[in-house]
């Protein structure tokens, strides 16, 4: 949500205080994969938190998978393989997953926030909060520095955030070029 207020506070106000219906820059097949692959990469986390194996990993996946997004569903198993390579070089450095879907709240300034951080990995006093991407990416994006400040509060250790994606990064703003 701060991504999106940032970005456009006018897209920000129709979605999220005035309600209004899911707009034509919804892409929910984007959402519901999103939300799919996010459940798979927990539950398979749950049972292997220090390496990843892609033919495992399927098998889960594949209770999770909407049948109607073949073309999509093909696509991330080809990218898959490069997934694997980097998330076992991350395991082989020594991290290993501490937790999935952590949900944390906070406050700031008076105000109440929260946060769900995809996963947090560790190696000793090293600790890295992951933030799948399914989509594009944001180089502008805030979330991951909201992530460390929440994480921050909740823990008093710091963190260093990154970013897991499945695709290149894009950059295209939602709203006119403001003047």
């Amino acid at each position: 949500r701060l991504d999106t207020f940032i970005k456009c506070p006018r897209r920000y106000y129709y979605q999220y205080i005035k309600n209004v219906g899911k707009p034509k820059f919804f892409n929910e097949d984007n959402l519901e994969f999103g939300a799919n692959l996010h459940e798979a990469l927990q539950k398979y986390f749950e049972n292997s938190p220090y390496k990843f194996n892609k033919d495992e990993f399927l098998q889960i996946y594949t209770n999770y998978e909407d049948t109607q997004l073949v073309l999509k569903n093909e696509l991330f198993k080809i990218r898959l393989s490069k997934f694997e390579k980097e998330q076992n070089l991350h395991f082989q450095k020594g991290f290993s997953v501490w937790k999935c879907e952590l949900k944390i709240r906070s406050e700031f300034n008076g105000l109440p926030i929260e946060g769900k951080i995809d996963r947090v990995d560790i190696n000793g006093d090293e600790i890295w909060l992951i933030d799948y991407k399914s989509g594009n990416l944001d180089a502008q994006s805030l979330q991951l520095a909201f992530y460390e400040m929440l994480y921050l509060a909740e823990f008093h250790q710091e963190a260093k955030g990154r970013q897991t994606a499945w695709h290149r990064p894009h950059d295209r703003p939602c709203c006119p070029a403001q003047t």
